[in-house]
């Protein structure tokens, strides 16, 4: 009798199945089932930001139909948004944010002039108000697809740039669960630096002075970029001027029609130069601001490059100065957590730049991601805590359930339950998890060079599937943590 042949057992074709960058899409179910994911998230939680951003934009309605726009400071002043539900604040945003809240919320303002209400009282208009970054997200993913054509990527390469992006664990924390609109920044300066790869100097200047209105940090990579290309020093100088010209007339005229709100408002807001200096060591003559020295030092970098290589090489450094300036202020610098989406499509726009280092460009991004997500939960615990999912449509039903006493239970007060079986406190588990961010971001830096090609490094054809269902599953049980505040909080 003829033995049977025993097969061996194969692992899942999908998960060993290669993602390159010429074919083997995602299947479409695969998509639908992401994306529906995301969606039912980003409904779960609601932030304070736009809760605050969304109240400032309802009363540029107010302001103008009493006729004191240009007072729109002082109306704005020590605010109990939604009765005291999201604190107490002021306005301190430029106009050019306000005005456009404005245009998305007028829906709400209508509705609280017929009726009488707090919109902001319901998870409705709560939901609604954050749906003004559906609209944005587009945008952006559009000005991220027309700088990966500038740099001569495929369709399949321009594809995987975006959605790297919004499968990003900084995307689902950041954008799903958080609700920030640093989307706006994001993409203006995306369509700044469409136009530095295509060197039409007026128009990079002008869409970067348009993002300094929405983000201060957007002066960071400008100035990389501008130095990059610009030798002569008082030409910086004079076109650094020029990207502020915008935020200096849109905040001049407040300061002299509403100067002491302004000026209270100056008081009151941390300044970048301050987030810049707020990381000191003590060496044996000063103190040293490892921020300050590292930003110096990719601006040194980029001042004294000399431009060699081919012109598809000198477009990637269209993006990779930007990455690195950004990449120098989160290891030196103090930030808030959600602000790392600033540097994500930079990331994911090199990720995606050939097949040959993917993965391991893949598995860096995901090092420095898991490390600064985790310190983030830990030392950010006032950003994941209890008050994200209260207020929202689930947070009616899991109050209904079970009742909070309070709003600020965070991941952190649940974790704190395993110190003594982990024997580590959380402080230092921080601290193991910023060193991975480093490591993570450093090891990025190195193979995402321009001319990484140069560099013997391990090379692998394509990425496993099985590590992009890992990004994405892990973005979605970060994102759920908060939820578990009211199983153990």
């Amino acid at each position: 009798m003829k033995a049977e042949r025993i097969r061996p057992l194969q692992p899942k074709r999908w998960i060993v199945r290669t993602l390159d960058l010429d074919k083997a899409y995602l299947n479409k179910t695969a998509y639908a089932v992401i994306a529906t994911v995301m969606l039912v998230l980003f409904t779960i939680f609601a932030y304070t930001d736009f809760a605050i951003t969304t109240r400032n934009g309802i009363n540029v309605w107010e302001s103008i139909f009493q006729g004191r726009f240009f007072q729109y400071y002082t109306m704005n002043l020590h605010l109990d948004i939604a009765d005291g539900r999201f604190g107490n604040y002021s306005a301190m945003y430029n106009i050019a944010m306000y005005l456009l809240f404005a245009i998305w919320d007028l829906p709400l303002w209508i509705i609280e002039k017929l009726c009488g209400i707090d919109t902001l009282m319901y998870w409705e208009g709560l939901l609604y108000a954050k749906c003004i970054l559906l609209p944005i997200l587009l945008w952006t993913i559009a000005q991220i697809k027309d700088v990966c054509g500038e740099l001569g990527y495929t369709a399949r390469q321009t594809s995987l740039a975006w959605i790297f992006f919004v499968t990003s664990l900084s995307f689902f924390t950041c954008v799903v669960e958080v609700g920030q609109y640093d989307l706006i920044a994001i993409g203006l300066m995306m369509r700044g630096i469409k136009y530095y790869i295509r060197k039409d100097e007026r128009r990079f200047i002008l869409w970067f002075g348009v993002a300094f209105l929405f983000k201060l940090f957007a002066l960071l990579p400008f100035f990389a970029l501008l130095i990059y290309r610009e030798k002569r020093l008082l030409a910086v100088i004079w076109k650094t001027l020029a990207t502020m010209v915008l935020y200096a007339l849109t905040d001049g005229i407040f300061y002299i029609t509403d100067f002491a709100a302004k000026a209270e408002m100056l008081g009151s807001t941390a300044s970048l130069a301050q987030y810049l200096s707020t990381k000191p060591f003590l060496s044996s003559l000063m103190y040293f601001y490892l921020g300050i020295f590292l930003i110096l030092l990719v601006y040194c970098f980029c001042y004294f490059f000399r431009h060699e290589g081919d012109e598809e090489e000198q477009k990637m450094y269209a993006i990779y100065v930007p990455f690195l300036v950004f990449a120098a202020f989160f290891v030196g610098c103090y930030a808030n957590p959600y602000w790392i989406l600033l540097m994500e499509p930079f990331v994911c726009i090199l990720l995606v730049r050939d097949v040959r280092l993917l993965k391991v460009r893949a598995i860096a991004e995901l090092v420095f991601s898991i490390g600064y997500t985790l310190a983030s939960q830990i030392i950010h615990s006032w950003t994941y805590c209890l008050a994200l999912v209260k207020y929202s449509w689930l947070g009616g039903i899991l109050e209904n359930w079970r009742p909070t006493r309070g709003t600020f239970g965070s991941v952190t007060s649940i974790a704190r339950l395993l110190e003594s079986d982990v024997g580590m406190n959380m402080e230092e588990i921080a601290g193991y998890a910023v060193s991975l961010f480093v490591v993570g971001i450093l090891t990025f830096a190195v193979v995402s060079h321009p001319r990484s090609a140069a560099l013997r490094l391990v090379e692998h054809e394509g990425m496993d599937y099985g590590l992009f269902y890992f990004r994405v599953v892990f973005g979605v049980l970060v994102t759920l943590l908060p939820v578990l505040c009211y199983f153990f909080i």
